[in-house]
């Protein structure tokens, strides 16, 4: 969310607005407290500090933009003389926590935090959809039109430097670690394609957190000299794992947008993703779909596909559809309509 952070604020300083940024810092939460401990003063720091912080950052400034859907619990802190702009990038805790998500069932006080999110919500003067997915998310929810601006490709993201070259193929993963980010599935993907012709003996590199003990389950069948998980990685690193990977699976449950299927799409590599609308809508013609049943797909044919797509076009092609030229006119669009109509619509 950084990464998306310091773009909202590049984009709004390129069509004339003074920007500063403000979030919380952590105090207590970065002193060697247990676990649990440094979760509950995170939450403190968030909630009950920042919210003061915040409301003597904002007074000489008209608009105020949350970057994270995640954080609209604090539009409750924003007097109403100001515009609120929230940019959501999904709702899956919060249908989640609606009972909607038959597979996630969150505890009471997640559950909570989530019903007053989404109170935050409704405060909002205006809501930034990232796909067109998660807008229809928002009107089912809310029953309320988003103005869907989608993410861009990095605009700092350059040709690749050639100096961390891995030195066997490999397929890629760039994924944290958990339920619906599915990594396990995608171990699993790459077990079934490393048997292929196309891809015979393919190594993995996971960018992410190191593996759940899942993930160590179904890797333990094979050696470690196969697989990689590098954390921390920086962007010039990322864009050469990008540039020099044979594919990318992306294989989540569910995302509202999917940075990883454009990155790589404009580094000209193929995408293997879920076939779901949101990576539908994203990846269009330069990525394959799969189901959710890995006995059921034809891996030799997924292998061809994967290769056939790489030296098409298509990958790339579909990857300029997310320059930041449209970030800059979604977002020129937005504020030309927030100027012209009455205060706090």
């Amino acid at each position: 969310m950084k990464r998306y952070s310091k773009m909202l604020v590049d984009v709004w300083n390129e069509i004339g607005f003074q920007v500063v940024t403000c979030s919380p810092q952590p105090i207590f939460s970065r002193l060697p407290f247990p676990r649990w401990m440094q979760t509950w003063f995170t939450s403190v720091e968030k909630h009950v500090l920042f919210p003061l912080k915040l409301r003597r950052s904002i007074q000489a400034f008209d608009y105020v933009h949350f970057a994270d859907h995640a954080d609209a619990i604090l539009c409750c802190f924003i007097p109403p003389t100001k515009t609120i702009i929230v940019t959501v990038h999904d709702l899956l805790a919060i249908r989640a926590a609606l009972g909607e998500i038959e597979i996630r069932k969150p505890g009471a006080a997640d559950c909570l935090l989530e019903r007053l999110t989404l109170r935050g919500l409704y405060r909002a003067n205006y809501l930034i959809a990232v796909s067109r997915s998660t807008s229809r998310e928002i009107e089912h929810i809310m029953g309320r039109k988003a103005y869907v601006i989608l993410n861009p490709v990095d605009p700092t993201q350059k040709e690749p430097v050639g100096i961390r070259r891995h030195k066997n193929e490999y397929l890629l993963v760039v994924s944290s670690n958990g339920w619906r980010k599915r990594r396990e599935f995608a171990i699993q993907a790459w077990l079934k394609l490393r048997k292929t012709k196309e891809f015979l003996g393919v190594e993995l590199i996971i960018v992410g957190v190191g593996p759940n003990e899942a993930e160590i389950a179904t890797l333990s069948q094979v050696s470690t000299n196969w697989y990689w998980f590098m954390e921390d990685v920086d962007q010039e690193t990322l864009t050469d794992l990008y540039k020099y990977s044979s594919a990318v699976l992306q294989l989540s449950l569910y995302e509202g947008f999917g940075w990883p299927i454009v990155e790589s799409q404009f580094m000209e590599k193929p995408v293997l993703c879920s076939d779901t609308p949101t990576f539908r809508e994203v990846g269009g013609d330069g990525a394959v779909y799969i189901g959710d049943s890995l006995t059921d797909i034809d891996w030799d044919c997924v292998a061809t596909s994967l290769k056939n797509l790489e030296t098409s076009g298509k990958p790339y092609r579909n990857a300029l559809r997310f320059d930041w030229s449209g970030f800059v006119q979604g977002i020129q669009e937005l504020s030309d309509s927030i100027i012209s109509q009455p205060a706090n619509n």
